[in-house]
């Protein structure tokens, strides 16, 4: 929707372990310590280059999210045109995309931090 630019800072995610996951209906929220994403698009679990996994629905993705648990996000990165990428302690990529033109498609909060894509 409104876009991740490349040069956005987000080290204030870096070295952050997930303590919780949170699901809803249309959206599921990783709570890490100090920070948390909200998530209502589609994601890309990565384990390798040849072996990606793509969710649509929110249900789908939840036991790969739980699998994350009390690991730790090593890299955050923007990837154009508005993909959040983030590289995790357990060797696992995931890729949040912004695939709504119309809805906002994550939420990362930190302290007094806001992003919204």
């Amino acid at each position: 929707m409104y876009g991740l630019s490349s040069d956005q800072d987000l080290t204030f995610i870096v070295d952050r372990e997930l303590v919780q996951v949170c699901v809803g209906r249309h959206d599921v929220i990783l709570n890490l310590d100090g920070a948390s994403i909200a998530i209502q698009t589609d994601v890309t679990f990565c384990e390798s280059p040849s072996k990606e996994v793509h969710y649509e629905e929110i249900t789908q993705m939840i036991p790969r999210l739980l699998d994350l648990l009390s690991a730790k996000i090593l890299r955050a990165s923007a990837v154009p045109p508005g993909t959040l990428q983030l590289e995790w302690s357990s060797g696992v990529t995931l890729k949040v995309h912004d695939s709504s033109k119309e809805y906002e498609s994550y939420q990362i909060r930190g302290g007094d931090r806001l992003i919204v894509v």
